[in-house]
């Protein structure tokens, strides 16, 4: 085998790991940024579970944002397709998160996301949560 073949070679094994290792990715988990400040909780805190419930596949999310004080907590039902989620978020200024579309990412240490119209909250790492 020349050098330019076991370049080759390299190049589709290293992709084909790859594709393997994103295949094998967990949505499920808790992502948090949340944090207390000098006198305050701020953050966003996300927690993806599985069901089968009634013999129905579906992912949830648990989420809990915070600005100040922590907001109520909703369940909301989550897409997901391979490492991308959304889900939507009524209006309810309990909840202290903006209402609209979340759009996220997942990825081994974490999730990148946003809610529609803004760029909030950004990375949050897969982690223990706040309230542990």
């Amino acid at each position: 085998m020349n050098a330019r073949s076991a370049l080759v070679a390299l190049v589709l094994s290293a992709g084909c790991a790859a594709a393997l290792a994103q295949d094998k990715l967990r949505v499920t988990g808790l992502y948090s940024n949340m944090k207390f400040g000098t006198e305050d909780v701020t953050g966003v805190e996300i927690y993806v579970v599985y069901s089968l419930a009634q013999s129905r596949e579906a992912y949830w999310a648990i989420v809990q944002c915070a600005e100040g004080v922590p907001g109520k907590p909703l369940v909301a039902k989550l897409a997901v397709n391979k490492s991308n989620i959304q889900f939507v978020v009524p209006e309810d200024r309990e909840t202290l998160c903006p209402s609209g579309t979340f759009t996220g990412t997942v990825f081994a240490k974490g999730l990148k996301g946003k809610f529609e119209r803004m760029d909030w909250p950004g990375f949050l790492p897969r982690k223990k949560g706040y309230w542990q």
